[in-house]
């Protein structure tokens, strides 16, 4: 969307329909501009824009509405903002006015306004509507309060003042599922689990080629029970891996990264804990995966851990490996057994290295005077020659 954007602010463009259209609604009046926002006015515009992919599940509930009506929230008020920031941009043209009013790219509204605007293209209700606009509205509802999670800034006087541009090149859907996290982090986890949901189903049928998969089962033996996303079986190998699962956020800031690390820290344990009752119950719980088989304490049973749109950290225990789900799709392509996909994450042999991969450096710049020198890194690769990389077969990878 931001791309067609960029396309129509471009002064080649000035000929264009949608150019042409929101020129001539708007007019200057005491160097501001003015102009009607009215389905009318932005139809060409809303007939140019293509729809955003949907990263959010359509059933994932926030606290103002499900993941449709927030998809189609954001759209509304990214319209809003593309449409002012184009009436001031388009005009100022037209007109040669020195700066192109620049100070006028801030839009500012008053609430009620603001709602109806929205409701032009999201059609959800009004009071879902102001839900959302207050949860964007900087400090509702949170101690630290980010702007690049609630850019709306509410006046003294009670106007709206909204940086269309910061809103319009942030990743709204992210920031939405951040600021959810943050406002009710019950809700959010409850929801997240449509994400782990679609996170197993999709590691499970990558996996399927290595031993049978058991998602989202439920096992229970001599009074104790545990739910586990996935165990993929090697029957021949008589091997048995436990896989759990966490989607998360992509972290924004160092308090988010800290939160990561010690989600992943939980999730070891968490597993752990799991991989320790199929040891101690290997005839009840395999029993109730395989048929016609009774010799299960041949059976080695090992644990990862899987996340989703994080890095990872080192594991707290050596022999459960924390793994990007991402890198271990690639691994699992490498392997003809199972325990061998096991043992390669555990090896941490795909981790990128120093001097291959990247390089440390110190980097240095000057403020006032002085120098301030910080540690820093390059990289060496780009991302499809890491993914070649772990491509490879597993006794090359180690040997180089």
């Amino acid at each position: 969307m931001f791309s067609v954007f960029v396309y129509l602010m471009q002064d080649e463009n000035k000929d264009n329909d949608v150019v042409k259209s929101i020129c001539r609604n708007t007019r200057i009046k005491k160097r501001k501009p003015v102009y009607e926002y009215t389905p009318a006015s932005i139809k060409m515009l809303l007939k140019y824009l293509p729809q955003r992919d949907e990263i959010i599940p359509r059933d994932f509930k926030f606290p103002w509405g499900d993941g449709f009506e927030t998809l189609c929230l954001i759209n509304a008020l990214w319209v809003r903002c593309a449409f002012h920031v184009l009436s001031v941009h388009c005009k100022a043209s037209e007109k040669n006015i020195k700066g192109g009013m620049e100070s006028s790219i801030l839009l500012k509204i008053n609430k009620k306004q603001l709602i109806r605007d929205i409701d032009i293209v999201a059609s959800v209700g009004d009071d879902k509507i102001e839900k959302f606009v207050d949860s964007l509205t900087y400090g509702f509802g949170v101690k630290t309060p980010d702007p690049a999670l609630q850019p709306i800034y509410s006046t003294g006087s009670g106007a709206l003042l909204i940086p269309s541009i910061l809103l319009m090149t942030s990743n709204c859907q992210r920031n939405a599922l951040s600021l959810s996290a943050r406002l009710d982090k019950k809700l959010f986890d409850r929801s997240s689990r449509f994400f782990e949901i679609k996170m197993v189903e999709h590691i499970s049928e990558k996996v399927s080629h290595l031993g049978r998969c058991f998602q989202n089962r439920h096992y229970s033996a001599n009074g104790d029970k545990e739910e586990v996303d996935l165990v993929v079986l090697d029957s021949e190998e008589k091997f048995c891996l436990i896989i759990e699962m966490r989607w998360m956020i992509q972290p924004g800031d160092y308090r988010e990264l800290v939160k990561r690390q010690k989600v992943c820290d939980e999730k070891v344990v968490q597993v752990e804990r799991k991989k320790r009752f199929f040891n101690r119950n290997k005839v009840e719980v395999m029993g109730s995966l395989v048929a016609n088989e009774t010799r299960f304490n041949d059976y080695r049973f090992e644990a990862i851990v899987l996340v989703m749109n994080y890095g990872g950290k080192q594991s707290i225990v050596s022999e459960i490996p924390v793994v990007n789900s991402d890198i271990f799709e690639k691994l699992i392509n490498n392997e003809n057994k199972l325990a061998e996909v096991y043992e390669t994450c555990r090896s941490l042999s795909w981790l990128p290295k120093e001097g291959e991969d990247f390089e440390y450096q110190t980097e240095s710049f000057e403020v006032g005077g002085e120098t301030i020198r910080s540690p820093a890194f390059t990289m060496n690769i780009n991302a499809d020659e890491y993914a070649s990389r772990l491509r490879q077969p597993t006794v090359n990878r180690v040997d180089a």
